[in-house]
């Protein structure tokens, strides 16, 4: 089939170059395929429009004095040292913007990134490594060491048989330092190359102001609330995570006791759906809670280090966020 003189005299007029040079084409392929008239047209049409935007780009490229056209798919990143793919990627397929997340900072300029000791918030990413690297079934020895550790404890005792399940509740709702060190020596086979874990683990998702040398927080592991917030954000992408540090309070099976969790925003509080508690000398009171407004569809993370009136700041902000 020729293409028609007034077809291309009007193809000028409309200024459809692509639908000139391809009717010839495409014709004979919707001839031999036996299309629908409206699918021929959609495709000759479809062609036009991906020239023109193809066209834009490059113009607007030339104007912004850019050298070339790059995309995600040509990025190479193993020439670019420190740039987190997955990072990348997450951002390119918008995805945060479906789920409403923002990272929000109130205060002064540079808050959120002052390094600091996180004391207990250190057990989120201690509880994450624990979850992706086992089952709640398995058992867990305890050993000396583990029972030896300062601060909260479940008092576990020396060759206790445990199970993960237990152990992670403990570590999350009691704070129990000894339940996070018989966690690490059973994963890792002692708690140094367990940090070496979550050192490792934070880097590949770009957490860079993050320093872990113990487990449990008694030491000086120190980070930044923007940090831990990401962490946290990250750890509650786990169903295991998000269920146990959720809970109000967990029947334990190793002497039948009920925990309650410290965090007493998730107990008393229906809009806080998880959190975490911490205090040394040295850190001060950290905290960590997630919220989510039913109603609204909102959520969003709260972290304060070394805030005195932590429980006040969390509810207050909640409470300002849901009335918006």
């Amino acid at each position: 089939m020729e293409l028609l003189s007034p077809i291309e005299q009007l193809c000028e007029e409309l200024k459809l170059p692509v639908v000139a040079q391809e009717y010839n084409n495409l014709s004979i392929i919707a001839s031999q395929e036996n299309w629908k008239y409206s699918q021929f047209l959609e495709e000759l049409l479809r062609q036009e429009y991906n020239e023109k935007m193809s066209r834009s780009k490059n113009i607007l490229t030339k104007m912004a004095g850019f050298p070339a056209i790059k995309t995600i798919e040509q990025f190479d990143y193993s020439f670019t040292i420190g740039v987190n793919r997955k990072q990348i990627e997450e951002l390119a397929s918008l995805a945060f913007v479906k789920r409403y997340e923002n990272i929000i900072f109130l205060g002064q300029p540079g808050v959120g990134k002052t390094h600091l000791a996180i004391a207990s918030l250190t057990k989120i990413w201690t509880a994450l490594i624990v979850l992706e690297n086992s089952n709640l079934d398995d058992e867990v020895v305890v050993s000396k060491r583990a029972t030896l550790q300062q601060g909260s404890s479940i008092y576990l005792k020396e060759n206790q048989i445990c199970t993960i399940k237990d152990l992670v509740h403990g570590m999350l709702l009691r704070s129990g330092n000894d339940a996070s060190v018989a966690l690490a020596e059973h994963i890792a086979g002692s708690e140094e190359k367990f940090v070496k874990l979550m050192n490792k683990r934070a880097k590949e998702f770009g957490i860079k102001n993050t320093k872990f040398v113990d487990v449990t927080g008694l030491g000086n592991n120190i980070s930044t609330a923007k940090d831990v917030a990401i962490m946290f954000e990250l750890a509650l992408k786990n169903s295991k995570f998000k269920d146990i540090s959720g809970q109000s309070s967990y029947k334990n099976s190793l002497d039948g006791q009920i925990w309650k969790n410290k965090h007493k925003l998730v107990v008393e509080n229906s809009k806080a759906f998880a959190g975490k508690t911490g205090y040394t000398k040295q850190s001060g009171r950290t905290l960590a809670t997630a919220f989510y407004d039913e109603k609204s569809s909102k959520s969003f993370i709260v972290v304060t280090l070394n805030e005195k009136d932590d429980w006040k700041v969390h509810k207050s902000l909640a409470q300002k966020v849901f009335m918006k």
